[in-house]
């Protein structure tokens, strides 16, 4: 395979035309690079290309977001109560009578059952203490499963 050295001063061009004209209808890096790499050769001109694509005005306009995909979903197994909790918190809610704002729900991933804790706020130690007296009353978990909020 035969590849032209292409200059500094003509490497725009070669990469406007194998990814800006209509016939090559703004592909993405790894079709650019491709059509490049055919025919045309510089040093550094894979992160050259993909610069110049990531770059491009109409593909940031047009083309979908491409998110990171979340994490495959899986099973998870408790084998007894109180192995597994999950946690959240709720809020902020209408003050109550006694000063309250917040929930901290804690959920057993085994029986389902559900222990709820009024709160003034969110804070760590707030929510630490709640934690503490729900583990003197159950027993301690193998593990506590949080959305990782920003609470």
């Amino acid at each position: 395979m035969f590849q032209l050295l292409i200059p500094k001063q003509e490497r725009r061009n070669i990469m406007q035309k194998a990814h800006d004209l209509a016939i090559s209808g703004h592909g993405g890096v790894l079709r650019t690079q491709n059509r490049i790499k055919e025919r045309f050769y510089w040093p550094s001109w894979e992160n050259d290309v993909r610069k110049y694509v990531l770059s491009c005005d109409i593909c940031q306009r047009v083309k979908a977001i491409n998110e990171t995909p979340n994490a495959p979903l899986t099973i998870i197994e408790s084998n007894f109560p109180f192995q597994i909790i999950q946690s959240d918190i709720a809020g902020e809610f209408n003050e109550s009578y006694s000063g309250n704002k917040w929930l901290l729900v804690l959920v057993d991933h085994f029986s389902k059952w559900a222990d709820v804790h009024a709160m003034p706020d969110a804070k760590a130690l707030t929510v630490a203490q709640h934690i503490i007296k729900a583990i003197l009353k159950f027993g301690i978990p193998d593990e506590i499963l949080t959305d990782q909020g920003k609470h």
